[in-house]
């Protein structure tokens, strides 16, 4: 497969958490604009059958000028480097039914601005 898990450990079957958790491809020809392993961030709800994925903006770049301005303005957009292991949803990438009705008790995969990475 093309994902690595981040992490060191699992999970008892049928807990749930609201950490979405840090996947990283594989591949080293799929990486970020510095160079950094590509990834996305990766939430189970056991027993779903429903998914979301959530697939962030975050503008492009085409030349060094514009890459400069966006490492500088967005640099999590750029690398993957500083990216924390674990971070919760919030709004529709919550687990809180009371604030997500919808989609709280949906698989999540999210990309973060990052999953591809190209100039």
């Amino acid at each position: 497969g093309m994902v690595q898990d981040s992490t060191a450990g699992s999970r008892t079957t049928g807990q749930q958490t609201d950490e979405m958790r840090l996947q990283f491809l594989r591949s080293s020809q799929v990486t970020c604009n510095d160079g950094s392993a590509a990834g996305f961030y990766l939430k189970e709800f056991r027993g779903s059958r429903r998914w979301l994925l959530f697939l962030e903006g975050g503008w492009c770049c085409y030349s060094k000028e514009t890459c400069d301005s966006r490492y500088q303005n967005i640099p999590r957009l750029m690398s993957s480097s500083g990216w924390p292991q674990t971070k919760r949803g919030t709004g529709i990438l919550s687990s809180q039914a009371e604030e997500n009705p919808h989609w709280h008790n949906a698989n999540l995969v999210s990309n973060s601005g990052n999953l591809v990475c190209s100039q």
